[in-house]
């Protein structure tokens, strides 16, 4: 796992862990490069064949994980290709610029 730091932020009262699991990390990788190689952000189906899914209800559970600690948002809802990276852990940006 990239991310080592145990980070809390209060949403509406209750503390959230914004520390990724292994498999959203890996997920926000496949969506960033993706859209880095495509120009867009994958489906949902695309996501499921990617990540090696079994249903689109997985990935977007993953999806929703993303947006609530605030690595990603879903916009515009009901869109195909709505997903948007709005941070990428600090550690992998430093691999990428090396």
């Amino acid at each position: 796992m990239l991310i080592n730091e145990h980070i809390s932020i209060l949403n509406h009262g209750e503390k959230v862990n914004t520390e990724l699991t292994e498999l959203q990390e890996n997920f926000l990788f496949l969506i960033h490069d993706y859209i880095k190689r495509e120009g867009k952000s994958p489906t949902r189906r695309e996501l499921l064949k990617l990540g090696n899914q079994k249903s689109t209800h997985g990935v977007n559970q993953i999806l929703t994980a993303l947006e609530k600690k605030g690595y990603i948002s879903i916009d515009p809802p009901r869109k195909s290709r709505n997903i948007i990276i709005k941070k990428i852990p600090t550690k992998q940006l430093m691999l990428e610029f090396k």
